[in-house]
């Protein structure tokens, strides 16, 4: 087992907590939908007191949003019948490079390409049918979501208080550390800048 210095452990959970603070961000602003991501990277962080275990159980109620619409079941084959096809598809793009390297029947080898890149296509079809599926379930839910807004803001600046101290501990100044976020009120950063509907935002 490797040796992690107190520095590089320092660093590490910098990079989780700036990763929070992104995805708190990002679900506050019906950017992101996928809360058991940023639930597994609050656990990895060990943020466990009473704050965080509300934060949690409001992300749970988020994801719920979606599982309980009555298209979900609908958007989930979606999905999966997508990445079967992703999968389809590399395999039948692997078999045509095999059967051109040993020059059998150059005919059928480009017939298997072409399928391969059809399927690839039908693919990313179906991926963004998935994606504007749960943008719309999402946005007629919205005051469902954000209700919880409150919270998640209070959680990001408690995440962004602590990814202060871990900046420091690693040896680097917090004011040079700069995000890129949809919202602009957390109390411990003030605005520097904004690009494409992002507030650019540092450490006061």
């Amino acid at each position: 087992m490797s040796y992690e210095s107190p520095r590089e452990k320092a660093q590490k959970r910098a990079k989780l907590l700036k990763r929070i603070v992104e995805d708190l961000d990002a679900i506050r602003a019906l950017r992101l939908f996928n809360t058991s991501d940023t639930i597994r990277l609050i656990s990895r962080a060990g943020l466990e007191d009473e704050l965080w275990e509300k934060t949690k159980s409001s992300l749970r109620e988020i994801a719920l949003i979606l599982v309980n619409h009555p298209d979900f079941r609908k958007i989930e084959r979606a999905d999966r019948i997508s990445t079967y096809m992703f999968v389809a598809s590399f395999v039948a793009s692997l078999t045509a490079l095999i059967l051109m390297l040993l020059n059998v029947n150059i005919v059928l080898s480009y017939l298997v390409l072409l399928a391969s890149l059809i399927i690839l296509n039908a693919s990313y079809i179906g991926k963004l049918y998935v994606g504007v599926s749960v943008r719309r379930v999402y946005m007629e839910r919205r005051s469902d979501v954000e209700k919880h807004g409150e919270l998640l803001k209070k959680a990001a600046e408690n995440a962004l208080s602590k990814l202060r101290g871990e900046l420091r501990k690693a040896g680097m100044d917090p004011s040079q550390v700069t995000f890129k976020l949809y919202f602009n009120d957390y109390s411990p950063l003030k605005q520097v800048g904004s690009s494409k509907g992002m507030h650019k935002l540092t450490y006061k």
